[in-house]
């Protein structure tokens, strides 16, 4: 009975952290959501922010942040999380320069610049042209990703080839399992110019969009994995610290949501990317298509 009850105590003062950190955390209003879930739970929509607002230009990391020019707040990431009945976790990235243009409205527009109008208008586009249903937001800013990354005592990610950006200053010199600390794994999801080192000579990666939406899963599912595999509770306690300062969710999550999408991303696996082909528009911007075989794809996410 003693230590029944010592972990019912234990618990408790667990759910009462949990419920204090969770109320640090800022809420936006996305009337958009698609209320309710299906059987398998709800559909997560996680952004990845790229605002500078604030940033200190001497950090460390700044090069990852700061290497090119921002007119208000962009996505630096746009990827569905859901936990597919009878397949598993699955994460599907959407690129930033997909283009939709539906019929008979004259509102062409690329996915990126909708969340410039913010989460209402993203979470809209998506499942008006996508057919996915949305049933919880979160947004991380990605310029506290190296702070969480490093009170988690760094990630472990698997790279295929050493590569580097000489833009921002990233150098990763190893391959297969490699730890990465805070302000390389923040340039590693940020890198538009990612250079692989193949037999000795440099290899641009050309997968553009496709290739850097890969790498922000990989960071992502790995960071997931490594938080559910904590025990020490002052890394813990500034991982949490971390989570929170720099996490926005929607309103209705409460804090069994929150701890159901972390265990969600301890168990995630990448879906198979979206086909899309270059196209460009009439006013001459370099943009995205849906191509055949999307349909496929995106099935798992627009089950109900």
């Amino acid at each position: 009975m003693v230590l029944v009850a010592t972990l019912v105590a234990g618990l408790l003062a667990a759910y009462g952290y949990l419920q204090w950190r969770a109320g640090q955390i800022e809420r936006i209003a996305v009337s958009a959501l698609t209320p309710g879930a299906p059987p398998g739970g709800p559909t997560w929509l996680v952004v990845g922010s790229d605002s500078r607002e604030g940033l200190d230009p001497n950090r460390p990391d700044a090069g990852g942040l700061i290497s090119d020019s921002l007119f208000g707040q962009r996505s630096d990431a746009i990827i569905l999380v859901r936990d597919v009945p009878d397949v598993g976790v699955q994460m599907l990235s959407l690129p930033r320069d997909l283009w939709f243009d539906p019929p008979g409205d004259g509102n062409a527009t690329r996915i990126n610049a909708a969340y410039n109008e913010g989460a209402n208008s993203l979470v809209a586009l998506i499942q008006q042209e996508l057919g996915v249903d949305i049933h919880r937001y979160v947004e991380v800013d990605l310029a506290g990703l190296d702070d969480i990354v490093d009170a988690a005592g760094g990630i472990t990610v698997q790279i295929l080839h050493p590569g580097h950006d000489a833009s921002i200053g990233l150098r990763i010199a190893e391959s297969g399992d490699v730890h990465l600390d805070g302000a390389t794994a923040l340039g590693y999801v940020r890198t538009r110019h990612w250079t692989e080192v193949v037999d000795g000579r440099d290899v641009l990666d050309g997968t553009g969009d496709i290739g850097r939406n890969t790498r922000q899963q990989s960071v992502l599912g790995a960071l997931g994995r490594k938080l559910g595999s904590m025990r020490n509770p002052v890394s813990l306690n500034a991982a949490a610290a971390g989570i929170t300062s720099s996490v926005r969710a929607d309103g209705g999550a409460g804090v069994g949501d929150l701890y159901h999408f972390a265990r969600m991303l301890q168990r995630a696996d990448q879906s198979a990317p979206l086909p899309v082909v270059p196209h460009i528009t009439g006013g001459g911007a370099s943009v995205l298509l849906l191509t055949g075989g999307s349909d496929e794809v995106l099935a798992p996410f627009r089950a109900r």
